[in-house]
């Protein structure tokens, strides 16, 4: 018998205690990596990535008038809107940018080319035009406002609900 056959015959666990701690730290490191891995996904493409539904975005613009347009108080509104579930309402405003207030015109039903006058008779000079998008709470303050037609306008909305905005100046 050789002396490292004999050796091993003494201490028959050397070569089989370092194997599996070997491998228990790959398998720690794969897990942490794919730990990781998942963590950045979902931080990059949001909780959405293992949704099987396909979701889709909320879109809308203002085909006419066009950007920079010089129109009367009575302006009329053609564009289109797609993707607006039934628990969604759109809505066109005219909004003060220097204190942050909008004024709601018209509410606009979804998912079709639309067509609407909107009047601006208090307005006068530049201003901006936006397409909102808005949920049930905030469709039902916008509709009671323009019932009692405030003269402060209602709180600007910015960030997903923006859709799109032209800007236009009314003549005298």
């Amino acid at each position: 018998m050789t002396d490292k056959q004999k050796a091993k015959l003494a201490n028959p666990l050397e070569e089989t205690v370092d194997k599996p701690v070997e491998a228990i730290n790959k398998k720690k490191l794969f897990i942490i990596t794919a730990i990781l891995f998942l963590a950045f996904l979902v931080l990059h493409f949001g909780i959405n990535i293992f949704n099987t539904e396909p979701t889709l975005r909320v879109t809308g613009r203002i085909l006419s008038p066009l950007k920079n347009d010089v129109t009367g108080k009575e302006i009329k509104v053609v564009g289109e809107t797609k993707n607006v579930t039934a628990d969604q309402y759109i809505w066109l405003a005219f909004d003060n940018l220097e204190f942050a207030k909008s004024w709601p015109k018209a509410h606009i039903p979804g998912n079709i080319k639309f067509s609407t006058i909107v009047l601006a008779e208090e307005l006068k000079g530049d201003q901006r035009l936006s397409l909102y998008l808005l949920n049930e709470k905030l469709h039902k303050q916008w509709k009671e406002w323009q019932s009692k037609e405030k003269p402060l306008g209602v709180r600007m909305l910015s960030g997903k609900r923006h859709l799109h905005f032209i800007r236009l100046f009314l003549e005298k």
